[in-house]
């Protein structure tokens, strides 16, 4: 987002989340995770992110983790 001081490359943040996820889920995870940064602002990202970890937190633990440990610095 504009304005953050340091962001990490998409592509790489998003594989470092799923190789924590199944093969036969990452198709539909990665759909998902992606509308994180598709929200207008960091305000609606962060909403967006806090529900989307909560629909994964019991199915892909590891994931989500890796996910809320490296938000701060990616949003």
């Amino acid at each position: 987002f504009i304005g953050t001081s340091w962001q990490r490359c998409k592509v790489h943040f998003m594989r470092n989340i799923l190789a924590y996820v199944g093969h036969r889920h990452k198709d539909s995870f990665a759909k998902q995770l992606k509308h994180i940064w598709l929200q207008p602002d960091e305000k609606q990202a962060r909403s967006y992110a806090q529900s989307f970890m909560e629909s994964y937190e019991k199915q892909f633990p590891e994931a989500i983790r890796w996910l809320v440990s490296s938000s701060v610095r990616n949003f």
